[in-house]
C-alpha cells in the first residue's frame, strides 16, 4: 500500500509523544511505501532558517526517495526531499509562486464579480435592531474579493473598514441571513451539507471553476477545486486568519495523496476538504488524523503467511462481500472483498468461469486517482511471495524497467499444485493469477492408473 503523510503529521512527529509513532511508521515503511510530493518541499521552503534540512532529513527517513510531482503531468521520481529542493533556486521560486495562476485566482476573478447582500441574503429577515452602519454595509454592492478577505483574512492585516466589513460578515454569518453562496454560481448536488448527486456536482462544479481558469491542466483544476471549497462555502473550516499559499499547498497535499492508499494529517480542516474533494472526484484514498493512523498501524497484521491466507479467503466465498458480477464474452467474473489486505496490496479476489474451466486472481480494489504501479511497490510483492513460496519458475527474482518492452511486463511464475501463478501487470494494476496446468497424457495415465 502507499501512504502519504503530509507536513503537519512530519511537525507532529517532532513534538513530545510523537517518537513512538514515528518508531511504528519506519518499521512499516519496510512493508508499505510511503511518499511525499513537491508540496512538502513548497512548505518548507518558506522557513528561511537551516531547520527545514532537517525536517526534509525526517522526511527522507521516512519516505525514502519515493517523490511525486507535477512536470505536465503527474509523475514519480526517486529523489530525496534534499534531491528535490536542491533542483530549483527557491528564492527564486518564491517570488514567482506569488505571481503564479494559483495566487491569482483572487485577484483574477473575485475583483470581476459584484456582490450584492440583498442577492444572498434575505432582507425581510433583518431584525429591526440591526445595527444602522450593518445595514448601510447592506446596501453596498462590492466585489467577491472583498467578501473572502474581509471574512477569511487572506492576509497579514485588516484596516478598520476591513475589519468593520468582517465584523457585518460574520453578524450575517452567525444568524444564518446568507444564502448558500454557491448556488449563485449554478453549483448543484450538493445541499449544503454534503454531497447528494456526485455525478451532477462534479460536472457543475468543474465546470464554474474552469471558467476561471487560464490554465485547464487537471492539476491546476484539482487546486482551484480544492481552495475554492472554503471560498464558496462548500466545505467551512475554521474561521481564523489563513493565507492563500498554505491553502494552495494543502490542496498540492490532496492530489498527491490521491495518488496513494491512505493520506494522513494531523489538520482536521484539510481532512475534512480532502474526504470531500476525494468523494466529489470518485478517489477513494483514505484520509486519516494521526491518531487513527496510529490505530491502524497497530492492527497491521504480521508479514509472514500471506499466501496461505490468500488461499483460505477461498473457502468462504459466500459470506464475503460481492463487489462484481460481470459476463464478459463466454466469460463470467465474480469479485469478492477480501477480509484484509495481502502483500500490502492485495484486497479483492475474482473467480472466473469459462465453460466448466475455472481460474481465478487476486488484485486491488481502485481507490487511487491512477492505475500506475512503482517498480518497487512491484518488487516487494515479489520478495514477499519468494520469501513464501521459494523462487519463481525461472529464477529472475526482481524486475527491472529494461525488462518492459512496448509496454508489456513479461511478469513472474510458480508452479504450485495444479496451479500456474503468475505474477502480472495489466491496465488495472497488479494480478496475481491462478490457472489450471493442463495435464499431459502421460500424467493422465498414471493418475488412471492410481485410481
Amino acid at each position: 500500500m502507499r501512504i502519504y503523510i503530509d507536513q503537519s503529521t512530519i511537525q507532529a512527529l517532532k513534538r513530545e509523544g510523537g517518537d513512538e509513532l514515528l518508531q511504528r511508521i519506519l518499521e512499516d515503511n519496510q512493508k508499505n511505501i510511503y511518499c511525499f510530493s513537491e508540496a512538502h518541499i513548497h512548505d518548507l521552503v518558506r522557513d528561511r532558517t537551516d531547520e527545514k534540512f532537517k525536517d526534509m532529513d525526517l522526511l527522507e527517513q521516512i519516505a525514502g526517495n519515493h517523490c511525486f510531482h507535477w512536470d505536465e503531468r503527474p509523475k514519480f521520481d526517486p529523489w530525496t526531499p534534499r534531491q528535490h529542493h536542491a533542483r530549483f533556486d527557491w528564492d527564486f521560486q518564491l517570488d514567482i509562486l506569488e505571481k503564479s495562476p494559483e495566487m491569482s485566482l483572487l485577484t483574477d476573478y473575485l475583483q470581476t464579480i459584484p456582490l450584492n447582500f440583498r442577492d444572498l441574503a434575505d432582507e425581510s429577515r433583518l431584525p429591526a435592531d440591526m445595527p444602522p452602519d450593518y445595514r448601510e454595509l447592506f446596501a453596498q454592492t462590492t466585489t467577491f474579493y472583498d467578501f473572502f478577505q474581509a471574512f477569511y483574512g487572506f492576509s497579514h492585516g485588516l484596516s478598520a473598514e476591513q475589519k468593520k466589513f468582517r465584523a457585518f460578515l460574520q453578524y450575517l454569518h452567525k444568524h444564518d441571513y446568507l444564502k448558500v453562496i454557491y448556488t449563485h454560481f449554478g453549483i448543484e448536488g450538493f445541499d449544503g451539507k454534503q454531497i447528494t448527486d456526485p455525478k451532477l456536482f462534479l460536472e457543475t462544479y468543474s465546470a464554474y471553476i474552469k471558467k476561471q481558469l487560464t490554465q485547464k491542466d487537471d492539476y491546476s483544476l484539482f487546486l482551484a477545486m480544492y481552495y475554492s471549497l472554503e471560498f464558496l462555502g462548500l466545505v467551512k473550516g475554521k474561521v481564523r486568519k489563513q493565507q492563500l499559499m498554505n491553502l494552495i499547498n494543502d490542496a498540492r497535499h490532496a492530489f498527491f495523496g490521491a495518488f496513494c492508499d491512505i493520506i494522513v494529517s494531523s489538520d482536521e480542516d484539510f481532512l475534512k476538504k480532502t474526504a470531500f474533494i476525494y468523494k466529489a472526484m470518485q478517489v477513494w484514498a483514505t484520509p486519516m488524523t494521526t491518531d487513527e493512523f496510529a490505530a491502524w498501524l497497530a492492527k497491521q497484521a504480521p508479514p509472514e503467511h500471506h499466501f496461505q491466507g490468500l488461499l483460505n479467503e477461498l473457502n468462504d466465498l459466500h459470506q464475503k462481500k460481492l463487489l462484481r458480477h460481470e459476463q464478459v464474452g463466454t466469460t463470467t467474473y465474480t469479485c469478492y472483498a477480501l477480509e484484509r489486505v495481502y502483500f500490502y496490496y492485495f484486497d479483492t479476489v475474482t473467480i472466473g468461469m469459462e465453460g466448466e474451466t475455472a481460474f481465478f486472481y487476486y488484485s486491488r480494489e481502485q481507490v487511487r486517482l491512477s492505475n500506475g504501479v512503482f517498480f518497487e511497490e512491484l518488487n516487494r510483492i515479489i520478495e514477499f511471495l519468494t520469501k513464501e513460496i521459494g523462487p519463481d519458475l525461472y529464477d529472475q527474482g526482481k524486475a527491472a524497467p529494461e525488462e518492459v518492452t512496448e509496454g508489456h511486463w513479461p511478469g513472474r511464475a510458480w508452479l504450485l499444485d495444479g496451479y500456474a501463478a503468475e505474477l502480472v501487470l495489466n491496465d488495472h494494476g497488479i494480478h496475481l493469477t491462478f490457472n489450471p496446468v493442463p495435464q499431459t497424457n502421460e500424467e493422465s495415465t498414471v493418475s488412471n492408473r492410481d485410481a
